[in-house]
């Protein structure tokens, strides 16, 4: 019943609006011809009459712009159009009519206005025409287009997604009322097939009729959201469902002309797309693409199927370069891609995919996007981030972006087939490289070219089996060694191949368009030298012979030098400094590719040496070319050493390494490179770029660091490098080595300066502070540890692993105190402090345990009595130390307010640690008048005298923090003695129920209110941000306790026997309206998001109220879950809910509230999603059926209401375009 008097309500309002809105259209055709004519108006004929009485029809005409009584819309339609007719009645009599139409023309157009008689004292009368001069004119012309409203988020989703999921719901509707039909006997399947047709066909031609007749306006505001072609493909699919039932269910046609039913189908519907737009495109598209599985048959053929799949996406290309779409081709590809994979499961012939792919590759390069399109390369892009995001979004995106993963995704899962035969292997490299091709070709494009590299990376990890064994090495998975490629050589030349064809490609790329697109001959340039290496590498990795492979070594060598060949023949060709970066990538790979070489022939300390000298051959080559690419090559290559030393710090393994100290394989493998990082830096000296010198400084300063460490670590293991835990003691020796080397370092830029140094110093100060957390005082800890300390007093493992490291600091921070940044420098302090601070405590454990000092031995009274003694000796040396240094803060008593701020801490504290204050047995079960009354209170109003008191201090920090004591006290206090008040005297850890809850989030909803009201009257950040706390605060509870634990849907908690005034309303009523209060309230004191946050937490309580109240309907007194739902029940929360909804819409249309208007959309979006996703599935029979077809015309509604009522609401005034045009003839 809901339905049809909404159905009823609309079609009655679409009809009357529909006949007033076609004569509004004639009237303001009219009156813009009138003005225009007005405008156009120049200088007087003296022939012209007197014209009174049309001047009397004007005034007339004009009267419905004023202020009138109300009367209806047609009443003043009807009016006007009279009062026009009439005035043109009029000067058409008063105008002579030509005898004859001009020669050579069309009789000429009466002018209603030429003869009118000019009144008197007007400018025209004052001047005549005799004494007019011909001048030109600027006349303004009226432009008859109406402008397109704004697309905003109302229109797109009241005007576009209402009809979209009306029209869903629609065909969703018809779908369940034939199932129904069916369930129910009602009709024979012969029946229902031609009624479901005829109906399809209906729906088709009653979309084409409105499209030309009811809404032919709207088309060009609306053309994807439209009504018509909503229509048009709800019968499409009810076709398309006709047809497949014809066959597949009741086996009336056969599968051949079931096919060419569908597949007529599905291309007409592209057809009727050229009429409809993209969107039923998309839906015969979709058709075109699903009609093969909608027939059965027990031969199928994998080529006749890939030739009707290439012709329909041959054909949507073709259509969409007529058009200019842009989804519909891109869809046709992705579900291309997805047959092809399908394919892929079932069949073993892979030959019609792979040529169907690489027809849809011809296609896009052919037909759409084709050649279309403009260069976008620009010679002088800078090389950014920014230009590159601008290359990437050039183009068609969605068409190359789904062609590229189309093809590669396929490509990839051919080499899952059958890796006993070869062609897959080659079908795999031939579509990676068609695409990559592809990327390559015109003016080249980003994402074919970066998916098909992509593609072939992943497709060599795939050929190789290098998932498997990463499984195998990373998660312990156990190998199948059958899942090993058995044809590895094939592999291994397949891999080598593509490395080949991807650097060939990349550098005829550059070549033929560095001067013209040097960004993106960069990227290319990063593709032919990174992917070729990576190709290469895994083929070594897997394919290789390790002890020493010729075949990679080889291969990685000639890779070099073509890319170094490259460089040069682009130095000579002037492509520098325009593609300096794309040469400093070639040269990156050049050097990769020899220290891959260095890797098939060499190992151990060699290859760590050889790897350094290689780097520093580069830079040494800055003497003959000033490629900025050259130095950063050591860079590279001394991080690899230092990858080479992180696998394996002993460098030739921990059996071949020599014990002897300091002389042994460590000091040539960690010494050299040192070396050559400390001459590279020296012979940067002069170079223009200061990164690379300070890149270079820091490595050598770490290498340098890490030789000395790692020859102290095997000195100090009895010549032996393992993972074995290192002891207190040396780690103290790393933390003092670090803190070394942050003074030599701020010495070094004392004497040079440089960003390295500067940098490095505090780098390794923060290291030394990071190790003195974790470790001194953390894993290393005897306290923690139980390691013995030593059996002297004083000398023993706290000295050395506490107080010489405090000193070390102190001395650091008292030598960066004018060089360094103060926070650094008081980084360094503390840590100091805090160092000496722990010898302190531990040397007094240490007078009272003993040589082990370990937490299991417990705590002495006289020893806890200790520590505070020996604390306070700390602070009263740390207070004449800063003395001495003048760092000493404001007078004594400025400090007092922080006295009573501590106070307050600690009786918070006190507080959290036992509730009570007096212990839960001796706590009176009086509500009120209790311990906690001035337990709680004489602390809170304390704290309140206390922040009134210091109104005029200067200093407000104190001040603020009695204001926020003061204010959180204040609401314990109340909350205690409510929550003691309501569970009889006692306080406890039990849940509050939904009614106390409530009560608890009003009070805090009242203290935001209370809060911002102070804050008007004394402003204050305390008042303002704890009011907004407060709101935030209530907003939490408000969704993990009243929407979440407690509420009675879960916990199963009676909601009452009345039926109104009951739980729910204290519950989420109530706080409703709170919410909504507070929100007002707020509106001009708080930030725009937070009083929407409040008015949100108040519609939401306010719309759990409303659906917990339709299920206290359903089901009584008790709600929970549990109960389960009823089928009426179900269908009921839409109606409540859409109820809503319109009547919001109502509302924000009547008092024109876009906010209500869009928290009408919200509800609706709701229940379009409750619809589909718990109706469908819970609701059976006609009530389905219904609650779809309900939900359809009331969204179909709302769409007519916004495209032809909300959006004439705010159509713009014509736009008057100047025209220049000669009056004074």
């Amino acid at each position: 019943m809901f339905e049809l008097l909404l159905l009823i309500l609309i079609g009655v309002l679409f009809f009357m609006q529909r006949g007033s809105a076609d004569r509004m259209d004639r009237l303001e055709n009219e009156l813009r011809s009138v003005r225009e004519k007005l405008l156009r108006l120049g200088q007087p004929s003296p022939s012209m009459r007197a014209a009174s009485e049309t001047q009397k029809l004007d005034e007339a005409a004009a009267a419905p712009m004023e202020p009138a009584p109300p009367t209806p819309a047609w009443g003043k339609v009807e009016a006007l159009e009279a009062k026009i007719e009439e005035r043109n009645n009029a000067q058409l009599l008063a105008q002579p009519v030509p005898d004859t139409p001009e020669e050579g023309g069309s009789p000429a157009e009466p002018n209603y206005l030429a003869d009118a008689t000019i009144p008197t004292g007007s400018s025209i009368a004052a001047n005549p025409p005799e004494a007019a001069k011909p001048t030109e004119t600027v006349v303004p012309r009226i432009s008859d287009k109406a402008a397109p409203p704004s697309e905003n988020l109302e229109n797109l989703l009241g005007a576009r997604w209402a009809v979209w999921a009306g029209g869903l719901a629609l065909a969703l509707g018809g779908v369940f009322l034939v199932r129904y039909s069916i369930e129910s006997g009602l009709l024979g399947p012969g029946v229902r097939l031609t009624l479901a047709a005829l109906f399809g066909l209906a729906l088709i031609a009653t979309g084409e009729l409105i499209r030309r007749k009811a809404l032919p306006k709207a088309e060009a505001l609306y053309s994807n959201a439209m009504v018509p072609g909503i229509l048009t493909a709800a019968g499409a699919v009810t076709l398309f469902g006709a047809i497949y039932a014809a066959h597949g269910v009741y086996d009336y046609i056969g599968p051949t002309l079931a096919f060419v039913l569908l597949a007529l189908t599905a291309f007409g519907v592209l057809g009727l797309s050229l009429l409809h737009g993209q969107t039923l495109a998309g839906l015969g598209l979709a058709g075109s693409m699903v009609t093969p599985l909608l027939i059965s048959t027990t031969s199928p053929n994998l080529w006749t199927l890939f030739i009707y799949l290439t012709v329909a996406q041959v054909t949507t290309s073709m259509a969409a370069r007529l058009k200019g779409w842009l989804i519909v081709p891109a869809l046709a590809q992705a579900l291309l891609g997805v047959w092809a994979l399908v394919a892929l499961i079932d069949f073993n012939d892979i030959t019609p995919v792979a040529l169907s792919l690489m027809a849809m590759i011809a296609a896009w390069m052919l037909i759409w996007p084709g050649a279309t399109g403009d260069d976008p390369a620009d010679p002088d892009a800078p090389l950014s981030l920014e230009s590159l995001g601008r290359r990437m979004e050039s183009g068609q995106i969605g068409l190359d972006v789904t062609l590229s993963l189309a093809v590669m995704l396929p490509a990839i899962a051919m080499l899952n087939r059958n890796l006993t035969d070869l062609f897959p292997l080659f079908a795999f490299a031939a579509l990676i490289t068609a695409l990559a091709a592809a990327g390559s070709a015109r003016f080249g494009t980003f994402w074919p070219t970066a998916i098909a590299s992509a593609g072939a990376l992943l497709g060599a990890t795939i050929a190789t089996g290098m998932i498997g064994q990463a499984q195998t090495l990373v998660l312990g998975w156990e190998s199948d060694a059958t899942s090993l490629p058995p044809i590895d050589i094939n592999v291994m030349y397949l891999l080598l191949g593509l490395a080949a064809v991807f650097l060939f490609i990349g550098l005829a790329q550059i070549r033929r368009r560095f001067a013209d697109d040097p960004l993106f001959s960069t990227v290319w340039a990063i593709i032919a030298a990174m992917l070729p290496i990576a190709l290469t590498t895994i083929s070594f990795v897997f394919y290789g012979v390790y002890a020493r492979d010729w075949l990679h070594a080889f291969f990685a060598i000639a890779l070099g030098a073509v890319l170094l060949a490259a460089c040069e023949i682009f130095e000579r060709k002037g492509a520098l400094p325009r593609f300096r970066r794309g040469v400093d990538v070639l040269l990156t790979g050049s050097f990769a590719a020899f220290a891959l070489a260095l890797h098939a022939l060499t190992d151990g300390v060699v290859t760590t040496i050889l790897l350094a000298l290689l780097g520093f051959a580069y830079l040494m080559a800055t003497r003959k070319r000033s490629w900025s690419g050259l130095p950063w090559i050591l860079v590279i290559s001394l991080a690899g050493v230092l990858f080479r030393i992180g696998w394996d710090p002993t460098l030739v393994g921990p059996d071949a390494l020599w014990r002897t100290p300091v002389f042994n394989q460590l000091l040539p493998g960690y010494g050299i490179p040192a070396l050559l990082a400390v001459y590279g830096a020296y012979e940067m000296r002069s170079w223009p770029g200061a990164r690379v010198r300070n890149a270079l400084q820091g490595l050598a300063s770490l290498l340098g660091l890490l030789t000395v460490a790692i020859l102290v670590r095997h000195a100090m293991n009895g010549g032996v490098l393992d993972s074995t835990v290192p002891t207190l003691g040396e780690q103290s020796i790393y933390t003092l080595l670090v803190v070394g080397l942050s003074g030599i370092l701020m010495t070094l830029d004392l004497k040079s300066p440089s960003a390295a140094f500067r940098l490095g110093s505090m780098v390794a100060g923060g290291l030394a502070v990071l190790q003195t957390v974790s470790l001194h005082l953390g894993a290393l800890n005897p306290y923690f540890s139980g390691e013995s300390t030593g059996s002297w007093p004083f000398i023993n493992l706290l000295l050395i692993g506490y107080l010489l490291p405090a000193i070390g600091y102190g001395g650091l921070a008292y030598y960066a105190r004018d060089k360094r940044p103060r926070p650094y420098v008081m980084l360094l302090a503390l840590s100091s402090a805090a160092l000496a601070f722990a010898w302190v405590t531990l040397t007094v454990r240490r007078y009272w345990q003993g040589e082990f000092i370990s937490y299991w031995k417990g705590f002495g009274q006289a020893e806890i009595y200790s520590y505070p003694v020996a604390w306070l000796a700390i602070g009263v040396a740390l207070l004449v130390v800063g003395s001495r240094f003048e760092a000493r803060h404001q007078r004594p008593w400025l400090s007092l307010p922080w006295i009573s701020v501590a106070s307050l801490a600690g009786i918070l504290i006190l507080i959290g640690w036992d509730p009570t204050l007096v212990g839960a047995e001796a706590l009176w079960r009086t509500p009120v008048f209790n311990q906690l009354l001035p337990g709680y209170g004489i602390p809170a109003l304390l704290a309140i005298y206390g922040a009134y008191e210091m109104r005029n201090w200067s200093d407000l920090r104190a001040r603020y923090a009695l204001q926020g004591f003061a204010s959180l006290l204040s609401l314990l206090t109340v909350a205690v003695l409510i929550r003691h008040a309501m569970n009889g005297g006692v306080l406890d850890s039990s849940t509050p129920t939904l009614g106390e809850q409530s009560i608890y989030t009003l009070l805090v909803i009242g203290l935001s209110g209370i809060l911002m009201t102070l804050d008007l009257k004394s402003p204050s950040p305390v008042f303002r941000y704890g009011s907004m706390v407060a709101g935030g605060v209530a907003i939490a509870q408000t969704v993990s306790l009243h929407l979440g634990a407690l509420n009675p849907y879960f916990t199963g908690e009676s909601t009452g026997s009345w039926p109104l005034i009951n739980l729910l309303l204290i519950g989420y009523l109530l706080p409703g309206i709170a919410y909504a209060g507070l929100a007002f309230y707020a509106r001009n004191k708080r930030p725009l998001p937070y009083v929407v946050l409040l008015a949100l937490s108040g519609a939401v309580l306010g719309f759990a109220w409303v659906t917990l109240s339709v299920r206290r309907f359903w089901q009584g007194e008790f709600i929970a879950y549990w109960k389960g739902f009823e089928q009426a029940e179900t269908y009921s929360y839409s109606v409540a809910w859409l109820a809503i909804g319109v009547g919001l819409l109502a509302l924000g249309s009547r008092f024109d509230a876009r906010s209500l208007r869009i928290a009408s959309a919200v509800i609706v979006i709701v229940t379009v999603a409750k619809v589909f996703l718990v109706d469908m599935a819970n609701l059976e029979g006609v009530l389905r059926a219904l609650s779809f077809i309900g939900l359809g015309f009331v969204l179909i509604g709302i769409g007519l209401f916004y495209q032809k009522i909300l959006t004439s609401k705010t159509k713009p005034a014509p736009a008057v375009e100047p025209e220049e045009e000669p009056t004074g003839i």
